[in-house]
């Protein structure tokens, strides 16, 4: 069995607008020499998607939520490993979210 990759992701959002919503304006994975960046969340999950691996969120819960917004718009349903409100770990298509903070 081959060893998973293991990836490190960051969200940068904007602040709250007038309706008090709050989105994605840019993205960042790296792996060793490999570095991704983006402006929106559905090329963030495609990446993933297509790079199947671990990622290492700091602070998983704040940008798992944008992350399980555009999941369950598209009919995706995460596996979540979750305790008194924080979040572990996150599974869907392969790939595997975990929070660096845990």
């Amino acid at each position: 069995m081959s060893k998973k990759k293991i990836y490190f992701a960051d969200f940068e959002t904007t602040r709250q607008n007038e309706e008090g919503k709050t989105r994605v304006y840019l993205w960042a994975v790296v792996r060793e020499k490999e570095e991704y960046t983006g402006e929106d969340i559905k090329t963030c999950i495609d990446l993933m998607i297509k790079n199947k691996g671990i990622y290492y969120f700091h602070n998983l819960k704040f940008d798992f939520a944008f992350i399980l917004d555009y999941l369950l718009k598209h009919d995706i349903i995460p596996e979540i490993l979750e305790k008194n409100g924080l979040i572990y770990s996150a599974k869907f298509e392969g790939v595997e979210l975990r929070d660096s903070l845990n």
